[in-house]
């Protein structure tokens, strides 16, 4: 088979998703793999952002092949026209949606030189659905697979969500990351009605990785540490309240969205706030089986927006028996054993109370989640399609 995966990200990068898990998968089974970092606009050659900047957008429009264990993976890119942020919103969606479907390489041929003979493109719930019409018509053979972590019809920045719709009816077939995300799209549209074309398939987790002993990282060397590492927006209020009220306790933030220049100041004044702009993949083990407790602090009441559920980096902090104290987001969290909180006094005190906790052994089943079972699962279906 050859598969496309059109994905928000780039294959080499400090944000790791579960599209960089199937991709691999496919490569180990002998399968022709392309992924395709979608949408990079062509302003972004001016920024210096770890996945927008101008030496990533010009190695990834020649095209870049990785070597990986059995085979090569191609990351490939088509910069579009896609109008910064400020611009954006000066001009109606229709013009807007224009501009991103709008490439500086011919997209015809572009698709007919780097997708020729495509068994399956694989959707990430990005701006990439925008282009699934325009390659069912280039490859009308094809099969279009959906793989929605963040349902684009819950997000309210987001103006795309009638061609997310689309795209579902259209699909040959649907993996939804968790139940939640299926009834936000049941009370948001009408998708699911009749549509059987569907499963529930969440994210995974290496649990071996998480088990192993390893060097411990030196911002996590001394005593009272809490990590956070993922690619979320922090919220940044919130941790340099949590620090001023708990002077003995480090806080250490790894992610790729940076403080804005409202909080930089502080973050850097800080003491006990070390923040580093994110990690790559392979060193996410190290830090996470290192630290003393793992936090989410997730910006005030996005849960209610975002259909999260449990997310990957839950997995790895369950699966490291970390203790785990999440602000704002949901109540059934506590159900696995995971603190939650909603506001800056409750955060700071589960964290001293989880300081005292050494492991902890959750309530959960990860036979079920480990990343080769959800892998198994996710192909054996695509080679169903397939015939």
């Amino acid at each position: 088979m050859k598969i496309v995966f059109l994905t928000f990200h780039n294959y080499r990068t400090k944000r790791r998703g579960g599209f960089h898990v199937f991709a691999e998968t496919a490569v180990r089974r002998g399968y022709e793999t392309v992924f395709f970092s979608f949408p990079r606009p062509l302003y972004s050659m001016l920024k210096f952002d770890e996945r927008l900047n101008f030496k990533m957008l010009l190695s990834l429009s020649k095209g870049k092949t990785y070597e990986l264990d059995g085979g090569k993976l191609l990351n490939i890119t088509n910069p579009n026209f896609a109008l910064p942020n400020i611009l954006s919103k000066r001009v109606s969606q229709s013009f807007k949606i224009a501009c991103q479907q709008s490439f500086v390489f011919n997209f015809k041929k572009f698709a007919n030189k780097y997708f020729n003979e495509t068994d399956f493109f694989i959707f990430e719930s990005t701006e990439s659905v925008l282009l699934f019409e325009r390659i069912k018509e280039i490859f009308p053979k094809s099969k279009l697979i959906y793989r929605p972590s963040d349902p684009i019809v819950v997000d309210s920045w987001c103006d795309v969500g009638d061609y997310e719709e689309k795209l579902i009816k259209a699909s040959d077939w649907t993996f939804l990351v968790n139940e939640q995300g299926l009834k936000s799209y049941e009370e948001k549209t009408n998708c699911f009605i009749g549509n059987e074309k569907y499963s529930i398939l969440s994210n995974g987790v290496s649990y071996k990785e998480f088990q192993d002993k390893y060097e411990t990282p030196y911002l996590l060397s001394g005593n009272c540490s809490a990590l956070y590492l993922g690619a979320r927006p922090v919220d940044w209020e919130l941790i340099i309240n949590s620090a001023q009220k708990a002077k003995n306790i480090n806080f250490v933030i790894v992610c790729p969205e940076k403080p804005s220049k409202k909080y930089l100041l502080e973050v850097n004044k800080s003491k006990n706030i070390q923040y580093v702009p994110g990690i790559f993949p392979e060193e996410v083990a190290r830090w996470i089986t290192n630290c003393d407790v793992f936090i989410v602090p997730n910006p005030r009441d996005l849960y209610k927006q975002k259909v999260w559920g449990i997310t990957a980096k839950l997995y790895q902090a369950m699966a490291a028996r970390k203790p785990i104290v999440v602000y704002h987001d949901y109540e059934h969290l506590r159900d696995i054993g995971v603190k939650y909180s909603y506001d800056t006094d409750s955060f700071v005190k589960n964290i001293y109370e989880s300081l005292s906790i050494k492991e902890i052994d959750y309530r959960f089943d990860f036979n079920t989640i480990e990343w080769k079972v959800i892998t198994d699962r996710f192909y054996e279906k695509l080679e169903e399609l397939n015939g």
